[in-house]
């Protein structure tokens, strides 16, 4: 049995980088003599074992055979007999097929160094074509280590094409797309993840209501939200409001958007917090982008809407984003959120317990009371 440091840990180490997790692949091995030192089997697919003290993932060497469709349609060929070459080949770019000995000996068979020192992002071998899933991982490489001048070279990125041409990106299921797109989302650049989905059609495919936010000759306020609030180190909440906003396409009518705004969440496999927040983005946009002044009505209405007497927080996390997009926006201003503000501010200090205890109404009649105090205190404040 052979032990080898493998993956991203290897290459995060060459980088500089901080190394997160380490995985290894264990060569001249069976599954039986893992379980009999004490590794416990995790891997359903393929065998994979966590060891018994780090808990750290140690995978067979394997090779894979394509025989169904997507990236769950490989026949998997696990035994002693596999090589550590044989094992790198199938993996999806060059400098995630370096290997280490437990004496520090790099183990290089594809020139995964070299595409390190040249900074180039390059797929192993024709094998690569096969796994639709390489697009989203190339793609969320190309944000992790674009701040380091990474580059695709050419004939991967004509690979990503043809793959997406196949037909097989609608195989992904939509916990895989989430679970990508949110670890790209937490990268130094993901603008690049979308920019690189964009390029090789991809976008098109999984999420075509982004699209117009990557087809402008100026760059969209969208993207430049969102590079602004990765170097501000916003939470993943900020950067999704940031990331799934259709601004420069987007709808006039309110229903259209909430619909874009579902199908995004459900290709996403969005939490309903994170698709409320969406939402509440999505139509406080809308209404200041179609018009300057707004009536007292609209803004508590909208209000109303985004239900921030019970959820203050989240109203918070809207007027974050919010304000992130209108200063990227050449033509918006954050001046707008001024008078929102200013009427969120006033609702608060409305005393429905009082306004019931002095009327003596209930039910319907006290629920209109109430509107109408918000109603008065938004329009006193914004005259």
């Amino acid at each position: 049995m052979k032990i080898y440091l493998v993956g991203g840990a290897v290459r995060d180490e060459l980088l500089g980088l901080p190394v997160l997790e380490r995985d290894w692949v264990v060569v001249g091995s069976t599954p039986d003599e893992m379980i009999q030192q004490g590794f416990k089997l995790v891997g359903g697919h393929f065998p994979v074992f966590l060891h018994p003290e780090t808990h750290e993932e140690y995978a067979l060497a394997r090779t894979e055979i394509k025989q169904g469709v997507g990236y769950k349609g490989f026949l998997i060929h696990a035994d002693p007999t596999i090589t550590l070459e044989e094992d790198l080949l199938r993996r999806d770019l060059t400098i995630n097929a370096i290997a280490k000995t437990d004496q520090g000996q790099l183990l290089d068979p594809y020139h995964g160094v070299s595409d390190i020192k040249s900074r180039q992002l390059r797929h192993v071998s024709h094998a690569f074509l096969e796994d639709p899933l390489r697009v989203l991982r190339v793609a969320r490489f190309a944000a992790k280590l674009f701040h380091l001048n990474f580059i695709i070279v050419p004939e991967t990125l004509s690979f990503l094409k043809q793959i997406t041409a196949s037909g097989e990106l609608t195989a992904l299921s939509v916990e895989r797309l989430g679970h990508e797109t949110q670890k790209a989302l937490l990268t130094p650049e993901p603008d690049i993840y979308f920019l690189t989905l964009f390029q090789c059609g991809a976008l098109a495919i999984l999420l075509p209501e982004l699209v117009g936010n990557y087809t402008a000759n100026n760059v969209c306020p969208m993207r430049l939200a969102l590079k602004q609030a990765c170097h501000q180190n916003l939470d993943l909440s900020i950067r999704i409001g940031c990331a799934l906003i259709p601004w420069c396409a987007l709808p006039e009518s309110e229903i259209d958007l909430l619909n874009q705004i579902d199908r995004m969440s459900h290709q996403l496999c969005l939490p309903k917090k994170q698709q409320n927040l969406l939402k509440g983005i999505a139509r406080v946009l809308q209404c200041l982008k179609s018009s300057d002044q707004l009536s007292a009505q609209r803004y508590l209405d909208l209000l109303l809407k985004i239900d921030v007497a019970r959820k203050v927080e989240q109203f918070q996390q809207i007027l974050t984003v919010v304000n992130l997009i209108l200063e990227a926006d050449e033509a918006s201003s954050s001046v707008l959120l001024i008078p929102l503000k200013k009427a969120w501010n006033a609702i608060q200090l409305i005393n429905a317990g009082m306004i019931a205890s002095q009327s003596g109404l209930q039910g319907q009649p006290l629920a209109q009371a109430i509107r109408d105090a918000k109603l008065q205190a938004i329009e006193k404040v914004l005259d």
